[in-house]
């Protein structure tokens, strides 16, 4: 026995015959697509421009992750919002990232938007390759760029829409 073969029985080899694998079964067009519509929005992240009625959201959920209380001003019950599930989501994440979560709210939406249209058009379209570039269009209309940067609960709404068709 040489040292290959003495290589390959003990297996040497197979993490990089692991790594190929995976290489090949990443869907490397989506991750670049997907990131690429990512990257579009960050100049209208840094513009700041949220709509005036996601800070009734936002002041919610910090009420809600500050004092327990789920309303507009703090002590005051009152359902001040249109989505409830959007203000827990808001809350877990003042309570994680504090003052940023307002920021860590628009890049989840985006993410969220963005699988949810992405479910929604590739259950309705067939091809892969076809699917792929629906999305990318779709993802660059300008509605679909407000809707992310906008702070609104449409990304959510969206995202759940899309999982109820997928699945």
């Amino acid at each position: 026995m040489n040292g290959t073969d003495s290589k390959n029985v003990m297996g040497g080899d197979n993490h990089v015959t692991l790594a190929k694998k995976i290489a090949k079964s990443v869907d490397w067009h989506f991750i670049l697509i997907f990131l690429a519509l990512i990257s579009i929005r960050i100049p209208f992240y840094l513009t700041e421009h949220i709509q005036e009625d996601a800070y009734i959201f936002f002041r919610t959920a910090k009420s809600l992750a500050e004092t327990g209380v789920y309303g507009f001003n703090p002590g005051e019950r009152v359902s001040s919002a249109t989505s409830h599930l959007y203000i827990f989501f808001l809350s877990i994440l003042r309570l994680g990232f504090k003052e940023a979560f307002i920021y860590i709210a628009l890049f989840l939406n985006t993410i969220l938007f963005l699988m949810g249209i992405y479910l929604i058009i590739d259950h309705f379209v067939t091809g892969h390759r076809q699917t792929l570039l629906l999305w990318g269009l779709v993802g660059l209309l300008p509605i679909a760029l407000l809707i992310s940067y906008s702070g609104m609960e449409t990304s959510l709404l969206i995202f759940v829409i899309g999982l109820i068709i997928y699945f």
